[in-house]
């Protein structure tokens, strides 16, 4: 959710709750942030190589029919032992593809590991600095060691680089940038950069129209910018394509209700699901505060 700036005339309690409104806000686009999906929903100086460990037989045990994707899928599956065993085996086999570090340190990541994580992801890197996927990933992890520059920073080089130039960049890739700058955006937007933020939806969005992500992400933009018009039209867009998430249900409302539409803001309320069952969303606060505008 996406609230700066406010009209004039809003009720005091609406003044009031300004600040806290901007800081469930702020917990929303941190959640937000996504991994690339093929690796598993801030570049320090490059940490040395943890070699990984081998058994001198294991050079000799390459299982020609294994991919890469086969240990991601551990992974999420939380087989951890497996995966990494296996990871293990097929190093002389992979050694040299960047999505096999990528693999090993999301495999890291994911048990909370975040000091390997960021060492095979770094070995990563080393071998293709451009790695999509390894640069969102180690992004990520740099925010949750609350190292916002040095994710934007990682985020905004890869940007500046070969990518800068859209057209030439296949479909897959494509993909995988738009994780990227989701990412950035909502980076951005936690710290009211907010025409930085604008400029990658809006490309964004010529590319993925019809993208719920970018488009919901579009909207909360135009609510920063208190261009309610705009983040309704969106909404209102999303709302023909998906039943409405409910944190984009809640920006619905502040839209509606920040355009004086409040019959239309309580109707799309009504549709919101329970409280209880926002709690794991970290939404429940921000329902009962939007509860007491309507």
């Amino acid at each position: 959710m996406l609230l700066y700036h406010f009209k004039n005339n809003f009720s005091e309690h609406e003044h009031r709750c300004k600040f806290f409104l901007c800081s469930l806000l702020m917990i929303w686009i941190l959640f937000g942030c996504s991994s690339t999906d093929k690796r598993l929903d801030h570049t320090e100086a490059r940490l040395t190589e943890q070699q990984v460990p081998l058994n001198s037989e294991l050079k000799a045990k390459v299982n020609s029919d294994v991919v890469l994707s086969d240990f991601t899928e551990l992974c999420r599956q939380k087989k951890f032992d497996l995966a990494l065993a296996q990871l293990k085996e097929n190093y002389y086999r992979f050694k040299d593809n960047p999505e096999y570090w990528t693999t090993m340190g999301s495999c890291y990541y994911l048990q909370d590991n975040l000091s390997l994580a960021k060492i095979y992801y770094n070995k990563a890197l080393l071998l293709n600095p451009n790695y999509l996927p390894v640069v969102n990933n180690l992004g990520i992890l740099l925010l949750r060691q609350e190292k916002d520059q040095k994710a934007m920073m990682v985020w905004e080089r890869i940007l500046n680089s070969k990518y800068s130039d859209v057209s030439l960049i296949s479909a897959n890739t494509m993909l995988e940038l738009r994780t990227l700058k989701l990412n950035l955006a909502k980076l951005y937007m936690k710290y009211f950069f907010v025409d930085k933020a604008l400029a990658l939806l809006l490309e964004l969005q010529t590319k993925f129209p019809s993208d719920v992500q970018v488009v919901g992400d579009l909207a909360s933009a135009y609510l920063l910018k208190n261009m309610g018009d705009k983040a309704i039209a969106l909404y209102q867009k999303i709302d023909e394509l998906v039943v409405l998430k409910p944190e984009m249900a809640l920006n619905y409302v502040w839209a509606l209700k920040m355009n004086g539409r409040l019959e239309e803001a309580k109707k799309i309320f009504e549709r919101i699901e329970k409280i209880d069952e926002l709690k794991d969303v970290g939404l429940e606060r921000y329902y009962q505060e939007t509860a007491k505008l309507l």
